[in-house]
């Protein structure tokens, strides 16, 4: 079922919006004006290639056959995350480190929104049960308690164990609607409907952008956490 002129424009705002802030992000670290333009634009550049290359590919119908074996928004997605996975431990990554653990954590409270998203395309019909709060999807829970942690690392010292916790817990439950969007996406298991966002635009801007950007995140979480206290 195609998204709704409201669903398709709130993925939209919501993937733009987000993309702003990985460039704020780059940008705002302490610098000279030239390497803080640089590294902006550096990760401009990368937010237009994840959004232009999965966003065209969808428009253009190459991701459609999600019978296909193997299924090209698969592969898509593979590459992405592998590139956002060495984008995490490279030299624009360390760039990101520069913000404190607070801003790190309270950053992924975007996911919040996502999953309000996603409850809304549920009551619309254009995705399962499975991949929603109504269903086998908590990623909210990682949204909700980065408010808290968030403001808790702001504002005074929790033990370091409670991050790693919530930071393991939330790529947990990340994985968990990965996984089931993926068998749903290619008929591995039965949902009403199957989940095609992967293959339709702006759809693919999910997976494609936005949860890339939760993967990134976590990634940074564990790399600070590693630093020396």
């Amino acid at each position: 079922m195609p998204l709704s002129p409201a669903l398709s424009i709130g993925i939209v705002a919501l993937a733009l919006a987000m993309a702003g802030v990985f460039v704020f992000a780059a940008w705002c670290p302490d610098g000279t004006p030239r390497e803080r333009v640089r590294w902006a634009l550096v990760a401009l550049a990368v937010a237009v290639v994840y959004l232009g290359v999965s966003g065209g590919l969808a428009a253009s119908g190459a991701l459609s056959d999600v019978d296909a074996r193997p299924p090209a928004a698969g592969l898509l997605l593979l590459a992405l995350g592998a590139g956002m996975a060495a984008l995490a431990f490279s030299r624009l990554g360390g760039r990101l480190l520069a913000w404190p653990l607070a801003w790190l954590v309270g950053a992924q409270a975007f996911r919040i929104l996502v999953e309000w998203w996603l409850s809304a395309a549920y009551a619309e019909g254009a995705v399962p049960a499975e991949v929603t709060w109504h269903g086998h999807n908590f990623d909210v829970v990682t949204g909700l308690l980065a408010v808290g942690l968030g403001v808790w690392l702001w504002r005074g010292s929790p033990p370091r164990w409670t991050v790693w916790a919530w930071n393991g817990l939330g790529l947990a439950l990340l994985a968990v609607v990965v996984v089931t969007s993926a068998l749903s996406g290619f008929g591995v298991i039965e949902t009403a409907p199957r989940v095609v966002l992967p293959t339709t635009f702006p759809g693919i801007w999910l997976p494609a952008w936005l949860v890339m950007l939760a993967f990134l995140g976590h990634l940074l979480v564990f790399r600070k956490l590693r630093q020396p206290a």
